[in-house]
């Protein structure tokens, strides 16, 4: 919570880094932020509603597993988190009581960030879990450091490169 504080006041870019899918439970941590834009927009009334006080969200999915449905990527992040905030109302039927508080954190993330995306990661390699690995990128699944260089590009091109705003 503290390190979410910290970096939403000097960071443009906000990463939710999460193994392999992403759950509702995860969701529910980002619910501080959309508490946030609720209480600015009763502040500052409706001209605040044109203002989001986060910019970029970014979805870190590592270990991915489902690459028949989604494979590694970007693009494929960007799909598979659309098809993610749109699935709710259809997976939490029996729990009708919980769907609209979900609805609200979805729909509050997107009224909080300006960009919301996401980036679907390959396993590196079972070579990482070993104590003798020294950060060789040579040792590393290629798939893993090609996309690693995606990421990296994708969060560090000059276009992508914000200043933060409050």
């Amino acid at each position: 919570l503290k390190i979410f504080r910290l970096t939403s006041l000097i960071s443009s870019l906000m990463i939710l880094n999460t193994n392999d899918e992403m759950e509702e439970n995860q969701l529910s941590f980002l619910q501080i932020a959309t508490n946030y834009t609720k209480i600015i927009h009763e502040i500052e009334g409706s001209s605040a509603s044109r203002v989001k006080p986060f910019q970029n969200l970014l979805f870190f999915m590592r270990d991915w597993t489902h690459l028949n449905a989604f494979p590694y990527g970007h693009a494929s992040g960007q799909k598979y988190i659309k098809e993610f905030f749109e699935s709710v109302a259809d997976e939490y039927e029996e729990f009708e009581e919980q769907s609209p508080v979900l609805n609200d954190i979805r729909e509050g993330i997107y009224q909080t960030f300006e960009n919301v995306s996401g980036f679907l990661m390959p396993r590196p390699n079972s070579i990482i879990a070993d104590d003798h690995f020294n950060g060789n990128w040579g040792e590393l699944n290629e798939e893993f450091v090609s996309n690693m260089k995606d990421v990296i590009e994708l969060m560090m091109t000059p276009e992508n490169l914000k200043e933060k705003t409050i």
